[in-house]
């Protein structure tokens, strides 16, 4: 399990680890999300956090499924904007560093 206060991993070829990041799409902002070859992305969700019945803009959690595929030093970066807006570099990031092996 990996959230915003893990910045760096150790793999094996095969293994597979969770990536969590707090996320609210209501207000149009979503994880941008790049990664090196030797990571494969095989499953990503979003989980909304509990709440009362007809409550709206309720945030949640963003989470990919990372698997080791490929040795070496593998990266896994996420920027939260909105799509139809161009980056400022004032935008929340997100970096992972995982070394595969």
């Amino acid at each position: 399990e990996a959230d915003i206060n893990t910045t760096a991993l150790a793999m094996i070829i095969g293994e597979t680890v969770r990536v969590s990041l707090a996320a609210n799409p209501t207000t149009g902002y979503e994880w941008n999300v790049t990664n090196t070859s030797g990571l494969a992305i095989i499953n990503e969700t979003y989980v909304i956090d509990a709440h009362s019945e007809g409550m709206v803009g309720v945030g949640g959690v963003q989470e990919w499924i990372l698997e080791a595929v490929e040795a070496g030093n593998q990266t896994f970066s996420a920027v939260y904007m909105r799509s139809f807006e161009e980056p400022t570099g004032e935008e929340d990031t997100y970096t992972l560093d995982v070394v595969v092996e």
